[in-house]
């Protein structure tokens, strides 16, 4: 003969309401930190993706710029010698002439001359601030136009260039009337790719000034020394 146990009180008891209510704010309390714990994570990661991008982009344009001014023409005669930073909108338009080997225009295998005008600047044609680079092979009749003009890197808010004067930094100079300067400082600021995080570099070049030639003895100087003389 079979027996069927009668269900106890405990087994028969359910859930009440009360309890069912506690349960889902219990779940509810998991499932938000949960979700803000991985809403965290994500911001982490990307702010650390953005400024990331953000390095590696400033120092790959100041290192870029570097790479040119080494390559600075000195000569005794100014009119073989340029450099001339001005401000523009976003920061420094620097102006370069340099000896190189690297054409401008790739296909056609070889440098179009030793010296070429290289420039810098930050340009936004509408889809960012770019740091460009033109360059364009010297002694033409535009100075500052020409040439072949390409986006050296994008994000780039800010570019400024300043130049030593052998006693302090100047935010603008011209070799025609300055001469060469003894070294250029380049600041670059990038921008990420969520904008809020930004990333500086910063190069110094040292550059090799030639010497002035002497002035030679004038008359009027040779004249005053046998008037001295010959009232002693």
């Amino acid at each position: 003969m079979i027996r069927h146990r009668r269900p106890t009180r405990a087994m028969s008891r359910a859930f009440t309401l009360a309890e069912l209510l506690v349960a889902m704010v219990v779940m509810a309390l998991v499932v938000g930190t949960t979700a803000a714990a991985l809403s965290q994570l994500f911001r982490s990661k990307n702010r650390i993706e953005s400024r990331r991008g953000a390095f590696e982009r400033a120092h790959t344009a100041a290192a870029r710029v570097a790479q040119d001014a080494v390559t600075l023409a000195r000569d005794h005669d100014l009119r073989f010698a340029r450099v001339r930073i001005t401000s523009g909108a976003n920061g420094s338009d620097l102006l370069m002439l340099c000896r190189s080997r690297e054409p401008v225009r790739g296909i056609w295998g070889e440098a179009e001359g030793p010296e070429f005008e290289i420039q810098y600047k930050v340009l936004d044609d509408g889809s960012g601030p770019e740091l460009w680079r033109r360059a364009d092979p010297a002694f033409d009749p535009a100075l500052d136009a020409g040439g072949v003009a390409e986006p050296v890197s994008d994000g780039i808010v800010a570019f400024d260039a300043e130049a030593f004067d052998g006693q302090s930094w100047q935010p603008a100079w011209d070799s025609d009337a300055q001469g060469l300067p003894y070294g250029l400082r380049v600041t670059v600021v990038a921008s990420g790719g969520d904008g809020q995080v930004t990333s500086t570099a910063r190069r110094v070049i040292a550059i090799e000034r030639v010497p002035a030639p002497k002035p030679e003895p004038t008359d009027s100087g040779s004249t005053s020394s046998r008037g001295s003389g010959a009232a002693q």
